[in-house]
């Protein structure tokens, strides 16, 4: 994903800075008072984490839906974004080795390639797996694929050019571990991964005119490198799978853009100007096609709440640590994620 969103952490507080001179009201005077919210749905989620230097709020936000989701259903677990990280970074060292083509952005993801990660690789408890803090998963990324470039100059054999990558990512990233232990059991990554998320438990979706709706669609975000499919609603209908899902104590794991002027980051809260009448679909498209809305960053949506005016808000896990009102949640009003949402993705018992 793009711009400041992915790289938030040693920024952070200059970017509160910067942001706190916006507000939702369109005023240009600094709004000090957090607004008032009551919350109506909050369900249970793990310790807000922190993404660091990196473009990977994506993989935060998957994860943070997963850990919801099974907190909701009596399981409760923690996972390892670190894990899927460095096997994503794995994943970009290897295709590198072999294509001897490396892009700066291969960070950068959807929703569903988390899930193929996770699938291909596995998972593991975020405490057998911490990853070093803070860490810049860019750098590393790009650290692994010169490693990859020496050990194709040098027609190294694989053996070589993986060993030379794990001793690299174990320095950066810490030793893996080779098993877990959960609850007195032994697992390997991916017989854990297949106990916490079957295949195919999840469904990605979207909403744009440009492509039929009601079909497997291929979302144009520049962040879908790996050309995810997701399935395309109308807008009423991908925020009432939200609503349907929320009420079902299911979490929702949103994609899109945070725009300045409408997300203020010291009041922990995005939302339209109030001029804004109803977003509809032409809307939304325009947005889209005017690169106003594109996937700049990603959350896990985990409860609903209105204001003191009666507005219905999304409450959203944030990636970006505890600097934040509301101790790292943000309040998205309903009218901006109507329009500002590029994707969700959420349990498949979503209609």
């Amino acid at each position: 994903m793009q711009i400041f969103f992915k790289r938030i952490g040693a920024i952070s507080m200059i970017l509160v800075l910067l942001w706190g001179l916006m507000s939702c009201k369109g005023n240009k005077e600094l709004k000090s008072q957090v607004p008032v919210f009551a919350n109506d749905i909050l369900l249970k989620t793990t310790p807000i984490k922190q993404q660091g230097e990196g473009y990977t709020c994506w993989i935060y936000a998957v994860l943070a839906t997963i850990e919801t989701d099974r907190i909701e259903q009596n399981d409760s677990i923690n996972l390892s974004p670190a894990f899927v990280e460095r096997n994503l970074i794995t994943q970009n060292a290897l295709q590198h080795f072999f294509r001897k083509a490396y892009s700066k952005r291969e960070m950068a993801g959807m929703a569903p390639l988390c899930l193929r990660l996770i699938q291909q690789y596995g998972l593991v408890p975020f405490d057998s797996y911490e990853g070093t803090q803070p860490r810049n998963v860019n750098a590393i990324n790009r650290k692994a694929m010169i490693v990859a470039q020496q050990k194709a100059g040098e027609k190294a054999r694989m053996i070589s050019f993986k060993n030379a990558l794990n001793s690299y990512l174990d320095d950066a990233l810490g030793a893996l571990p080779l098993n877990v232990y959960l609850f007195g059991a032994e697992y390997t990554p991916l017989q854990f991964a297949q106990s916490v998320v079957p295949a195919d438990s999840y469904k990605a979706y979207c909403s744009v005119t440009h492509h039929p709706f009601y079909r497997e669609v291929l979302q144009e975000s520049p962040d879908n490198n790996s050309y995810e499919l997701f399935n395309n609603v109308p807008i009423d209908s991908l925020m009432n799978i939200i609503d349907s899902q929320l009420a079902a104590h299911k979490a929702v794991c949103w994609e899109g853009s945070l725009p300045h002027g409408e997300y203020v980051m010291d009041q922990g809260v995005a939302c339209l100007n109030p001029k804004v009448g109803k977003v509809d679909q032409n809307m939304r498209q325009r947005a889209i096609e005017s690169y106003t809305t594109y996937d700049q960053h990603a959350m896990s949506i985990v409860g609903k709440a209105h204001d003191e005016q009666g507005n219905t808000y999304y409450i959203a896990k944030n990636s970006w640590g505890k600097y934040m009102p509301f101790n790292g949640f943000v309040y998205l009003e309903r009218k901006f994620v109507a329009l500002r949402t590029i994707a969700i993705l959420t349990q498949r018992s979503a209609n």
